[in-house]
């Protein structure tokens, strides 16, 4: 009887090792699943983000051409009237607009730097740029605009191109 005592605990105990070690296992498995899962959302949070903000970028540059065009129509080449006025008014309000979207959407730099476009912009647009044309008065704050947006879509880290 004893030794049918001893195998028979020796059995429970291997029983309850093996539930154990599978109860771990388990366990350890689900939150490695779980950590994965996080971090699958995260990249696709982070991806979504990024895409936004490319939109508000591209967005942003449209106004900012349609801007230029309107100043360089008054300022170059003579255009003005309630037709321009009215392209004047929507292009303004594009290049707002499009600045506080990247505002909301992107880091401090880069809003300053579209701040700083949209202001130049609208000065281009209704006060003529003194003894330049338009976009070589445009020039600083769009480079500045762009390598900001470089900056910020960068994935890799590298140095922007020159």
């Amino acid at each position: 009887m004893h030794v049918s005592l001893v195998v028979a605990l020796v059995s429970l105990a291997g029983v309850a090792l093996g539930t154990g070690f599978s109860f771990m296992l388990h366990r350890q498995t689900l939150r490695s699943t779980l950590e994965l899962e996080d971090r699958r959302q995260h990249q696709q949070r982070l991806e979504a983000r990024r895409l936004e903000s490319i939109a508000a970028i591209e967005k942003f540059l449209i106004s900012a051409q349609d801007a230029e065009r309107v100043a360089v129509n008054c300022h170059d080449n003579g255009e003005s009237g309630l037709k321009w006025r009215k392209a004047a008014d929507r292009a303004t309000d594009g290049l707002w607009i499009g600045q506080k979207r990247i505002e909301v959407l992107c880091s401090r730099e880069l809003h300053r730097a579209a701040e700083a476009f949209a202001s130049a912009s609208a000065d281009a647009i209704w006060k003529k740029p003194p003894n330049v044309k338009v976009w070589d008065f445009l020039q600083p704050a769009r480079v500045r605009f762009l390598q900001a947006a470089h900056s910020e879509l960068r994935e890799d880290g590298a140095p922007p191109h020159p």
